[in-house]
């Protein structure tokens, strides 16, 4: 317990020290965020882990995106285990840049997590010729 919440007070100073750059972190993150975001038959949920990952993402000031397509990332093999551990954070400045942005779990393969892409939409730009 303690290693993560150092690991998250690292995490929030590298972020803060950033500054005012874009900001895109993702990868399996290891954590939820609320007790819907984990099911299994043995659920065990730490309400003091998903605070620690909550206060890391409010002290950070990062977005944690709805994700489309799939409500979890991560499987066990008993056909009962799942979570939602991978997701991208952004900060309020790549929000700006790109505001359309949507985070897709794809369809699992091999693996026991999800493939997880963030799209972000192109502003389209009409330009006309005379």
């Amino acid at each position: 317990m303690v290693e993560k919440q150092l690991l998250w007070d690292n995490m929030t100073s590298f972020v803060l020290a950033i500054g005012d750059e874009n900001v895109c972190l993702c990868g399996d993150f290891n954590s939820v965020r609320s007790v819907e975001e984990r099911k299994s038959r043995n659920m065990v949920f730490r309400q003091m882990d998903a605070d620690m990952f909550n206060k890391f993402i409010e002290d950070s000031f990062l977005v944690d995106m709805l994700i489309c397509g799939r409500i979890f990332t991560w499987y066990r093999g008993d056909g009962y285990s799942v979570s939602l551990l991978d997701r991208f954070l952004l900060s309020d400045n790549w929000c700006s840049m790109w505001p359309h942005c949507d985070q897709v779990a794809l369809q699992r393969g091999l693996s026991n997590h999800v493939p997880l892409v963030l799209h972000v939409c192109a502003r389209d730009f009409q330009v006309s010729i005379h």
